[in-house]
C-alpha cells in the first residue's frame, strides 16, 4: 500500500487555488497534461460531488470521481479506472486552509498499485518520495548569506542530503553535506539582479555525476560518491537551519530521473513540453511531487 502526504503553502488566496483545482476540464493548462475531460457533471454544480473526469499525460490515463466537494476548503476523489496499470485507490483528499494572503494545501493519496509481483515495490517507491532531479525559477534579492531553494535528507551526515541553494558571491551549490558530495557554480552572472532566472540541478546515479544548469546552460558537473539520501526534513525555500531563500520561487519541479541538457534548455526557454512526474496528475497542479528509483547496492 502506498500513502502520499504533501503539504505546500502557496502565494495565492484560497478561492483562486480551489477554482483551479476544481476546473476539471482545464487541467490541460498544467505542464505535462495533454488530456482533460469532464465526462459527467456533478449533482449540485458542474464540477462538484459526483463529477467524473479523465486526466491523461502520454500513456498514463486516470478516471476520477469527485466524492466530496466543499467549496473552497475541501475536495475528495477516487480513481475508478487507470491505465496502463491498475490502481486500487482507497483515499484521495485535498484540503485547503487560508493563512493570511496565502493558502496551505494538504494532499493525501492512498492505495495500492496492482501489478503482479511488482505491486509492493511500486508502492514503496511512491511512498518514499525521493528524487534525482529538480528545477525551478527563482528571483533573488541582494543577499550575502546562503539561501535554500529546495532540500531534504539527514542533515549532518555526508552523502545523505540532497539540497540546492544560493550562496555568497552569487554562487549556486548542489550539496550533500561534505565537500566530496558538493558541486558549486561560482560567480553566476547577475544571479541576484532582481530578474527571473532558471536554475536546475541533477544527479545521475548511473554515472554518479551531479550537474548544475543556469538559464538553460550547463555550468558545472562533478563525479561524486554514491548518494544515500534520506526522505526526511523536506523544505522548499529553505535548506539547513536558517538557510532561507530571500526572494521569489516559481514553478519548482522534481523529477524521477535526471533530465537531459536539451530538456532543461526547453524548460528554461519554455519552447517544448517536458513530461511531469505521474503523481502530478493525482494532485492536479504543478507542485513538486517526487519519486525515486534507488540505485541497487551489491
Amino acid at each position: 500500500m502506498f500513502r502520499i502526504h504533501v503539504e505546500r503553502v502557496l502565494a495565492k488566496d484560497i478561492d483562486t487555488i480551489f477554482e483551479a483545482l476544481s476546473d476539471h476540464a482545464r487541467y490541460d493548462r498544467f505542464p505535462g497534461v495533454d488530456k482533460s475531460l469532464l465526462v459527467e457533471e456533478g449533482k449540485d454544480e458542474k464540477n462538484g460531488t459526483g463529477a467524473l473526469r479523465i486526466i491523461g499525460a502520454g500513456r498514463l490515463e486516470l478516471t476520477e470521481r469527485i466524492t466530496q466537494f466543499a467549496r473552497p476548503s475541501r475536495m475528495d476523489y477516487r480513481i475508478e479506472r487507470s491505465s496502463p496499470f491498475s490502481v486500487q485507490h482507497t483515499k484521495g483528499e485535498i484540503v485547503l486552509q487560508p493563512e493570511g494572503e496565502r493558502t496551505r494545501v494538504t494532499w493525501i493519496s492512498e492505495g495500492h498499485v496492482q501489478v503482479p509481483l511488482l505491486g509492493r515495490v511500486m508502492d514503496r517507491l511512491a511512498e518514499r518520495s525521493f528524487s534525482k532531479a529538480f528545477s525551478s525559477l527563482l528571483k533573488g534579492k541582494t543577499s550575502s548569506g546562503r539561501g535554500g531553494v529546495i532540500g531534504w535528507g539527514n542533515y549532518g551526515s555526508a552523502g545523505q542530503v540532497n539540497a540546492f541553494r544560493t550562496g555568497t558571491n552569487e554562487t549556486l551549490t548542489h550539496y550533500g553535506w561534505s565537500g566530496e558530495y558538493d558541486i558549486d557554480f561560482a560567480h553566476a552572472p547577475s544571479l541576484l539582479d532582481g530578474m527571473w532566472h532558471h536554475v536546475a540541478a541533477t544527479y545521475d546515479s548511473a554515472t554518479s555525476t551531479k550537474h548544475i544548469f543556469y538559464d538553460g546552460l550547463l555550468v558545472g558537473s562533478k563525479v561524486v560518491p554514491d548518494l544515500n539520501v534520506f526522505g526526511s526534513d523536506f523544505s522548499l525555500g529553505k535548506t539547513y537551519g536558517t538557510e532561507y531563500f530571500q526572494g521569489l520561487l516559481d514553478d519548482v519541479r522534481v523529477y524521477d530521473a535526471p533530465l537531459s541538457a536539451a530538456q532543461i534548455m526547453a524548460l528554461a526557454t519554455a519552447t517544448v513540453s517536458v513530461p511531469e512526474p505521474p503523481t502530478f496528475l493525482l494532485f492536479g497542479f504543478s507542485l513538486a511531487v517526487i519519486a525515486f528509483r534507488r540505485r541497487s547496492k551489491r
